[in-house]
């Protein structure tokens, strides 16, 4: 089974398995017993929130590691919350006492708690991630390989795909051929839903496949739809500059985006300040009506 975690807050010190690559996000792969586990670490968080939210959009299921209450805890909280994700609180007893009356109101109350991460690896290993209807594949990365043309790395977030599948790329509306298929650095014929792939494509360019691409079904958006304001954010709405979806970061001017984002089952989006500054940067949400 495949499952995708992303590992919020100090990593130093867990065993997340085989290093498997870095942008702003940390990769790692784990095979614990028959699972094989995707797990996404927010490198470049706090000072760039978008790898936070690639990380936490990627993932279908969050462990967050608590050592201290700071403003970084509750932006993490808040993104949790605000994506709807399931998820695990690792922490000493008495930091966690000090949290629990933060996640009030909030989907993380029905969080699990781990005192170790012993505890953690059982909450996953007996956790049993979302199946899902359709055919999405989110495209996190995308170049050239000499000899090979354009591969991409990406997450099954829906369906499965195969070898040779004809395909349409959004929002660029391409269609594009799978070569091949890669887990784990091995071909396969076919991947399943939350799987983690690495595709060969034909009669596409990486520039085609920017970061958030959905590859099978989606609806193309341009436009933002009326939104929330989040009472905790102090900032100048002047300062929101991006908005966020799936795994998607793109600009905004005039309740409009600089460019088209693709659409697929993640419906919820975030307004963001793309600033470094310390406090929280969600200034918002809403869902998209597609």
């Amino acid at each position: 089974m495949h499952k995708n975690i992303a590992f919020l807050g100090e990593t130093s010190g867990l065993d997340l398995g085989k290093k498997a690559g870095e942008t702003d996000i940390s990769y790692f792969s784990r095979i614990d017993s028959r699972d094989i586990i995707s797990i996404f670490s927010p490198k470049t968080y706090p000072e760039k929130i978008q790898s936070l939210l690639v990380a936490v959009g990627l993932a279908d299921l969050v462990v967050l590691r608590v050592t201290e209450l700071d403003w970084k805890l509750g932006e993490e909280i808040v993104v949790s919350n605000l994506l709807e994700k399931p998820g695990i609180i690792l922490a000493e007893e008495w930091v966690y006492e000090q949290v629990k009356p933060l996640l009030t109101r909030t989907n993380l109350e029905n969080w699990k708690y781990a005192k170790d991460e012993k505890e953690v690896w059982e909450f996953i290993r007996k956790w049993k991630p979302q199946a899902r209807d359709g055919k999405e594949i989110w495209i996190d990365q995308a170049f050239k390989v000499k000899s090979v043309g354009t591969v991409v790395l990406g997450v099954v977030k829906a369906g499965d795909v195969t070898v040779h599948e004809k395909l349409v790329a959004w929002p660029s509306g391409k269609e594009a051929e799978i070569k091949s298929i890669q887990m784990q650095d091995k071909p396969y014929e076919k991947a399943g839903t939350n799987a983690r792939v690495g595709l060969a494509l034909k009669g596409i360019e990486p520039e085609d496949l920017p970061r958030g691409t959905i590859i099978g079904n989606a609806e193309v958006v341009t436009e933002i739809p009326s939104w929330e304001k989040l009472n905790l954010y102090k900032g100048d709405e002047k300062n929101i500059t991006h908005i966020f979806n799936g795994i998607s970061f793109v600009g905004t001017s005039n309740n409009k985006l600089v460019r088209e984002i693709a659409v697929g089952f993640s419906k919820r989006f975030l307004l963001v300040e793309n600033t470094n500054r310390k406090g929280l940067r969600i200034a918002g949400f809403g869902d998209f009506n597609v």
